[in-house]
């Protein structure tokens, strides 16, 4: 998704969205998305961030093309990669603890 947002008083707002999804791999994806957000730059300005479920493709995919842009892990999947961490560091089975 391409999104479009604007600020009034510290609050932001939505403002409009298109939506990237060729099929394929990553590179037939970046090519369409970088498309998407040199059109909505040249139309509109403003700055870039891209937002991803952490993936390592994305991650060397945002690094290589938005290089100035924000990169951010959504909520669920930071949530979601922080609970298999804390599995594999501490043993996930229930215990009874008695005094």
């Amino acid at each position: 998704m391409v999104a479009e947002w604007t600020s009034q008083a510290g609050v932001g707002r939505h403002r409009a969205a298109s939506y990237v999804a060729p099929l394929g791999g990553p590179e037939g994806f970046s090519t369409k998305l970088q498309a998407e957000v040199r059109s909505r730059l040249k139309r509109h300005g403003g700055q870039v961030a891209v937002i991803g479920d952490g993936a390592e493709w994305i991650g060397r995919m945002a690094e290589r093309d938005y290089p100035n842009a924000a990169h951010i892990v959504d909520w669920y999947h930071v949530v979601q990669h922080l609970h298999q961490a804390t599995q594999a560091r501490f043993d996930a089975s229930p215990r009874i603890i008695s005094a």
